[in-house]
């Protein structure tokens, strides 16, 4: 198999992990929602260990997590939950401001609210994506009720924004403003608390942990909870919020994977920021034109580079590399697109600059004698398409 780079799309199961789900899939088997049996009640009680693993490892009650299947879905019910209950509660039109870098989930969200039950307003960035703060206060001049969406870190490009400073900024200007934060990409990587980001509703999934795919959380604080609307309706599953039997096996994968970057995060982001260093330093040696786009190499999320190579066009690169490297262009759920990164056109770069940028994403199985491989294919590669 190629050596593994694309660890920003998705992590590789922990065998740990799989340990802890085999129980859930085998002899554990029961609905969590059965209340009157032994196996109803044993996946009750797996459900809720798993819930308390996953608040813990952001600093969160565990009454405070509701589960969902994806991030993409987490996001979902934050903002439209949001402004559903507002539109349907006042009549009124919500605000949804965030930036154009945004996943996805967050700014296709937000197009098919725009118009309907919401304004959409995106605030600019700048070359390294951050927002533009003073714009930002702009839009929270205006007296409509308010959510603020952002992705505590990039997915393609690892700017970190100072969530903790962004949300000041708006509660001091709008305080009943709702503060919704995507760590998808941060958990894992880096400490993320909720309670010291003071964010209201956050999301993130467990499949970027090196845990399951099909399993993911959002976070909801008191004041959220009772100004979100559901978007599945056919129980009481989750505080009320999400409807559906519960995926137990992969919440308690999700929660052992939780468990163990609470464990495991200051070995593994060190480690992995040595190992993304040392391979962006041996590249760049070998490829003196190589940029990269974003923060720099200190400033950036651990693990996540994106690299411009100018005159090689990136899906020329993947033709040459696919067999031995697996790195992506963008995004998984925009690689299927032939159009350049949303994100890149975003902080500027031309049309041919998208076109010659692609993505690395080193993770905490990621060896140093993969990169040293994966440094020279890629300079014998770029060397030859130059």
């Amino acid at each position: 198999m190629p050596i593994y780079l694309d660890n920003n799309a998705t992590t590789p199961l922990d065998p740990r992990v799989k340990d802890a789900m085999l129980p859930a899939l085998e002899s554990h088997f029961g609905n969590p929602a059965s209340n009157t049996h032994a196996y109803g009640w044993y996946a009750a009680e797996l459900v809720e260990i798993a819930r308390e693993n996953v608040a813990r490892c952001i600093g969160a009650n565990p009454k405070e997590i509701v589960f969902t299947s994806s991030a993409t879905e987490s996001i979902n019910l934050a903002l439209k939950g949001f402004c559903f209950h507002n539109y349907r509660s006042t009549g009124i039109k919500s605000k949804l401001i965030t930036i154009p870098t945004e996943h996805k989930a967050t700014l296709d969200t937000g197009y098919a609210m725009d118009s309907w039950t919401t304004d959409l307003k995106l605030i600019p960035v700048d070359r390294n994506g951050f927002i533009d703060k003073d714009r930002l206060d702009d839009e929270l001049k205006e007296d409509k009720p308010c959510i603020f969406s952002i992705s505590l870190a990039n997915n393609e490009i690892g700017t970190i924004q100072n969530v903790k400073e962004l949300v000041s900024q708006i509660k001091n200007k709008r305080p009943q403003t709702i503060a919704h934060v995507d760590a998808s990409q941060a958990v894992g990587k880096m400490i993320v608390d909720v309670k010291e980001l003071n964010v209201d509703l956050l999301s993130f999934s467990a499949h970027k942990i090196y845990g399951p795919k099909g399993s993911a959380a959002l976070y909801i604080n008191k004041d959220a909870a009772l100004r979100l609307e559901p978007l599945l309706h056919g129980g009481s599953h989750e505080h009320g919020l999400r409807a559906g039997t519960l995926n137990v096996a992969g919440i308690v994968g999700f929660g052992k994977a939780a468990e163990l970057v609470s464990i495991e995060l200051d070995t593994d982001i060190k480690r992995i920021k040595t190992l993304t260093q040392s391979f962006f330093t041996t590249l760049k040696s070998q490829c003196s034109t190589l940029i990269l786009n974003g923060p720099g190499i200190d400033g950036r999320l651990p693990g996540n580079l994106n690299l411009l190579t100018p005159g090689v066009r990136n899906v020329d690169l993947i033709s040459r590399l696919s067999s031995k490297i697996a790195f992506s262009i963008s995004s998984a759920c925009t690689s299927h697109s032939k159009k350049p990164s949303h994100v890149l056109e975003a902080i500027g770069l031309t049309e041919t600059e998208q076109r010659e940028s692609f993505r690395i994403g080193v993770g905490k199985f990621t060896t140093q004698s993969e990169l040293d491989s994966a440094a020279k294919l890629f300079a014998e590669a770029i060397s030859d398409l130059s």
